[in-house]
């Protein structure tokens, strides 16, 4: 059914989906103003977005509070946390309180907490808490069942990379070190359970992602050129992560809106807001929008006041859709250092189409022997009940994902692709293929993420 080719991608791959989103451009009758490096979080106990801080202009901060609830913008608060910019905030659904840390003014590096209930800021002061920072990620954690601290940057740029818990009492340090990424939005992936992070790290832009236990970067699957500023919310509706902005030299940056499932895929957002950078995004997941604030192109210059909201897609025809996602991330297959990403590079299996798959990082140290696994399932094979450990093997911390009904050998150094012509049969319109990457560095067998493809048509 499928037979590997030297073709280029043919014009229709580069196409958007059957199915698409479309943003839309909101013009309230009032709105917070001009802004970026604000704070932007969907309360879900009151059913609206809460707006915080920000500025205007360099040195020019805000300390005004703002909810919206889908068609005008509200003033709700002027009293609360000193005026500051690169705040993070976060909702905690247990205690139903919106939780804020740190920031900067003027100079000024912020160490303090504040929460939202609603009506009103109330600090909370605590003996132990981290260092003062900006530009830092606060998220909820399921598996933790409180508040993470991430990262962050002093005043002389240096990347602070240490990990903390917020139980809505007192501060713990976890002991463990975050990826050196700089200015980096992290998500609670919360189908695959997995903290998702995309940002600049001293090898370049990459996408990290955290089991609970420890970080690893998923090479070369990131939405390029996006140096500072791109923002990520979680759709819990649709099991996945949407981002969009980030700046990129010389003053622009892209406006592609991208989603995560295991992989990066360009979404084929109908229209959208212009390039910006330090804007916020939140998913309210009542409505079922995401909803994006503001920001700045090239990071401070032409601060914008605007509202936009993604509008869900519109179900598409049987078979129409294609689609692809990863799974199998969550575990690493240690004694090589790092575990391959298999990925299609953000394109979509349309039939009739050839499809590049490709595995990195992989044999960099030396030539290796590696094959792809095409299979028709990820639950059984063979007898076997999936996902499998590779014990019998040699590697028990490897895992087969996938069956095995074809096998198309590759030759990697640093990466492996395979071309796959999709042929465009009508019959398969609807097919799903399960892919996963084997192979040999160093005399040890290890094993890649995996890749569930969903064949549509045109």
């Amino acid at each position: 059914m499928l037979a590997p080719t030297r073709a280029a991608l043919v014009l229709a791959l580069t196409l958007p989906l059957t199915a698409q989103s479309s943003w839309r451009s909101i013009e309230p009758a009032a709105t917070p103003g001009p802004r970026y490096e604000h704070s932007l979080v969907f309360d879900a106990a009151r059913g609206v977005t809460v707006l915080f801080g920000g500025q205007f202009s360099a040195g020019v901060m805000n300390s005004d509070t703002w909810t919206w609830d889908g068609a005008d913008w509200t003033l709700a608060a002027t009293a609360g946390p000193p005026p500051r910019t690169g705040q993070s905030m976060v909702y905690d659904p247990v205690r139903e309180r919106v939780v804020m840390f740190g920031g900067v003014r003027s100079g000024l590096l912020f160490d303090d907490v504040w929460e939202w209930d609603g009506t009103s800021w109330l600090e909370r002061p605590t003996a132990v808490r981290p260092v003062a920072r900006y530009r830092h990620t606060l998220v909820w954690s399921s598996a933790e069942g409180g508040v993470l601290l991430f990262g962050g940057t002093n005043l002389l740029s240096t990347v602070i990379s240490d990990t903390w818990l917020w139980d809505g009492t007192a501060w713990r340090s976890l002991g463990r070190p975050s990826p050196e990424v700089a200015d980096a939005p992290i998500v609670e992936h919360q189908g695959l359970g997995l903290l998702v992070m995309h940002g600049v790290s001293p090898f370049g832009e990459l996408t990290h992602v955290f089991n609970g236990a420890r970080w690893w970067a998923l090479d070369r699957d990131s939405p390029q050129g996006r140096i500072g500023g791109p923002k990520h919310v979680y759709d819990s509706r649709r099991d996945r992560i949407v981002s969009f902005g980030g700046w990129n030299l010389p003053a622009t940056g892209p406006t592609t809106t991208w989603q995560w499932r295991g992989v990066w895929t360009d979404m084929g957002a109908v229209g959208g807001p212009t390039s910006r950078c330090r804007h916020d995004m939140a998913y309210d997941s009542q409505r079922d929008r995401v909803v994006l604030y503001g920001g700045s192109l090239a990071c401070g210059i032409n601060v914008l006041d605007d509202t936009w909201e993604l509008e869900p897609e519109t179900p598409p025809p049987p078979h129409t859709q294609a689609d692809a996602s990863g799974f199998g991330i969550e575990i690493a297959c240690a004694g090589v250092g790092y575990k391959p990403l298999l990925s299609t590079n953000g394109r979509l299996p349309w039939l009739g189409s050839t499809l590049t798959v490709e595995a990195s990082p992989i044999g960099a140290f030396a030539p290796t022997a590696t094959a792809l696994l095409i299979g028709l399932s990820e639950q059984s094979w063979a007898g076997l009940s999936l996902p499998w450990s590779l014990g019998l093997l040699g590697r028990p911390d490897c895992t087969l994902y996938v069956s095995v009904e074809a096998v198309l050998p590759g030759m990697a150094r640093g990466s492996s692709q395979w071309p796959l012509t999709l042929p465009d049969e009508a019959s398969l319109a609807g097919a799903e293929l399960f892919l996963q990457v084997m192979g040999i560095d160093r005399g040890l067998l290890h094993s890649s993420t995996a890749l569930k493809l969903d064949l549509g048509r045109r």
